[in-house]
């Protein structure tokens, strides 16, 4: 029997978040007969993430770097690439900016037999020099794996990235965890969130692409409406303080919850699910509240495109009209005829197409057609 092939995720830092999410469900499923995963971490790791990894067998290596360059960052480069050969790693799977640029060239100099770069998002990098430092990276990777089609177009145009060196493999989730539950069980839920007959909730991070600010704008439009609905906001960032500015007099129906390490209970109590982002490679939280079988509102970009055809199992719609989604949120609302169609919809798109399965064999099966082939 041939030995497992070594595996190693690279990431910045190790945090509640879509990317890190991505790596810690790949990680844990990936088939291990056949592949050895472990964790890269340059810059740190939350401890609860740790325990996660231990209990689950997966070893972690964190560099400690604040920054990818400077002299701690070069010893510590040395210290990878050491890393690298004696863990005698196969394939190395950079995710974001940082890791893309720092472990890449490690991996190489090391002689790993191959590298992969995880496209997750459509960055406009605002200098030049971050595009020149991609685009001469890049030509040491063997193979770029978007996960929308936005995010392929969007690579390819601004980095010269060829076809035949990408292959969009969608994010998936675990439909076992994410699951809708019944309604007694979603009522005990809800009474820990909330009293009101709706719940509208979302998941993010406090960051400006999130588009936080324009879930609460729509909220507070609903709210001015009728009184039966609840507004959810499940995450934490810098903008945390803002935001709550600008839920002045409405402190009772939008309520912060904080960031939520078992999340899917919060999605089991949503009725509807708004994704308002500025821009979106592919997201978690909308795959997750779809699988839920919440009734979504999302941004009519990027790889929600994808997922939602529009009417079906869900909306596309422009995240700064805030009027319009307000009212279309309102019809939904009225007829629960629609809601119950939506939702149903909703939770079959990510079990016939976006499932955790579909997305681990897509991955395995990409490592094992290129290990063929080296």
């Amino acid at each position: 029997m041939e030995n497992p092939v070594k595996i190693a995720f690279i990431i910045d830092q190790l945090i509640f978040a879509g990317a890190q999410r991505h790596i810690l469900n790949l990680a844990q499923n990936i088939d291990r007969k056949r592949f050895i995963p472990y964790i890269v971490c340059l810059i740190a790791c939350d401890s609860r993430i740790e325990e996660f990894c231990k209990n689950n067998d997966i070893k972690i290596f964190v560099l400690g770097i604040s920054k990818i360059y400077g002299f701690k960052a070069g010893k510590k480069f040395f210290s990878l690439i050491s890393w690298f050969k004696k863990e005698k790693i196969n394939i190395v799977q950079t995710y974001l900016f940082a890791s893309h640029i720092y472990a890449t060239p490690a991996a190489r100099l090391a002689g790993v037999k191959l590298v992969f770069s995880a496209r997750r998002a459509m960055v406009f990098w605002n200098k030049l020099r971050y595009r020149i430092c991609r685009i001469i990276v890049n030509t040491m990777v063997d193979y770029n794996i978007p996960n929308s089609l936005a995010v392929k177009q969007h690579i390819s145009a601004r980095e010269f990235i060829r076809d035949k060196k990408m292959r969009i493999i969608p994010n998936g989730v675990n439909t076992n965890i994410f699951s809708p539950v019944s309604p007694m069980e979603k009522n005990s839920l809800r009474e820990k969130i909330g009293t009101s007959k709706y719940i509208c909730g979302t998941v993010a991070q406090f960051l400006p692409v999130k588009g936080v600010d324009n879930f609460i704008e729509v909220a507070k439009r609903v709210i001015n409406l009728r009184d039966d609905i609840t507004f959810v906001i499940v995450g934490k960032g810098r903008q945390e303080e803002n935001l709550k500015l600008m839920t002045k007099g409405f402190e009772n129906k939008i309520l912060f919850l904080g960031e939520k390490i078992n999340i899917a209970d919060f999605y089991r109590a949503f009725d509807l699910f708004m994704l308002l982002s500025e821009s979106e490679g592919m997201s978690n939280a909308l795959l997750e509240a779809m699988a839920c079988g919440n009734v979504v509102f999302a941004t009519n970009k990027g790889g929600n495109i994808d997922v939602i055809e529009d009417g079906k199992n869900g909306f596309l719609v422009n995240p700064k009209d805030y009027d319009y989604i307000a009212k279309k949120l309102q019809e939904v609302l009225s007829d629960n005829k629609i809601m119950s169609f939506l939702s149903d919809n909703s939770r079959k798109t990510i079990s016939d197409k976006f499932s955790l399965d579909i997305m681990i064999n897509n991955y395995q099966n990409l490592y094992q057609e290129f290990l063929e082939k080296k």
